[in-house]
């Protein structure tokens, strides 16, 4: 049976890990909604997306209350001399639409965000399991 001091030692062992794991949890979850946007940007422009797919990217930042990940196009990224933006600026326009009917919102990341919601929340409980 547990003491209130076992008890006390366990929590403070668990809080100690509890960065390390969430953070994995979060870079593997946002790895998995970069493959999975970039499938869909692949299946739902195949011939009109400006390799806008290869521009998906994602950064993690973690500060002593949270670990975030953002996911998303990079403007920037294969930016060619004399350009505004890279293949990554038609990413507006597939993922909310350019208005009007000729061209629909494709929610490319969106989707890749709804199929990762239950494969992060589970492995987000089985890492808090494995520290308790």
């Amino acid at each position: 049976m547990d003491t209130p001091d076992s008890l006390a030692a366990d929590l403070l062992k668990a809080a100690a890990g509890a960065i390390v794991v969430t953070r994995a949890v979060v870079q593997k979850g946002a790895l998995n909604i970069k493959t999975d946007a970039q499938e869909n940007v692949r299946k739902s422009a195949p011939r009109r997306n400006a390799h806008a797919a290869q521009t998906i990217n994602y950064d993690t930042t973690v500060n002593a209350t949270s670990i975030d990940a953002e996911i998303g196009y990079d403007k920037d990224k294969n930016k060619a001399d004399g350009k505004r933006t890279g293949p990554g600026g038609i990413g507006n326009l597939l993922e909310f639409g350019g208005g009007g009917d000729h061209s629909p919102p494709h929610r490319d990341l969106g989707r890749a965000l709804d199929a990762e919601e239950p494969r992060f929340e589970a492995s987000l409980a089985l890492a808090i399991e494995r520290l308790l």
